[in-house]
Formats: C-alpha cells, sequence, structure tokens
C-alpha cells in the first residue's frame, strides 16, 4: 500500500531507445514496488506519459529534457533525461 510522504524511485536510469523516446520504469522509495499510474511530463510541455502496471513508461523528449514524476500521495522527483 502507498501512503504519504512516500517516495518515487527510478528503477535503474531512464535510457534513451532512439535519439527521442526515453524508457524507464517508476518504483516505490520505501520497498521498490512499482508505481501504477504515476505521470511522467516532460518539463515545460505539454507531454505526459502514464506508467503501466508494471511501472513502466516510455515518453517522447529531446535529450536532456527534465523529467517530473509525481504520483498522488509521493513526494514527486526530477530527473534529466539522456
Amino acid at each position: 500500500m502507498l501512503v504519504a510522504m512516500s517516495s518515487l524511485g527510478l528503477s535503474g536510469t531512464v535510457l534513451a531507445q532512439n535519439s527521442s523516446t526515453f524508457n524507464g520504469n517508476v518504483v516505490s522509495g520505501e520497498d521498490g514496488s512499482p508505481v501504477i499510474g504515476a505521470t511522467v511530463k516532460v518539463a515545460g510541455t505539454s507531454k505526459v506519459a502514464v506508467t503501466d502496471i508494471n511501472g513502466n513508461f516510455a515518453i517522447n523528449a529531446p535529450a536532456g529534457a527534465k523529467l517530473e514524476i509525481s504520483y498522488v500521495g509521493m513526494n514527486p522527483m526530477s530527473v534529466k533525461a539522456g
């Protein structure tokens, strides 16, 4: 169960599959379980992806873009794509 004040984490890193598609996995910082339905947004744009049942996502973004990851009841985090 996810509780308030828990944190988000990334399993591994956000990796480029090609020049503009980034794949990652969002997990709970408390127990490493996948976060289903987390929002991954490219900062400053309207591009958004939502994590699947395994916490996986894919999003198109320029290399070095800031990805903002959030989920209700968890502390948001930002990572650099690339």
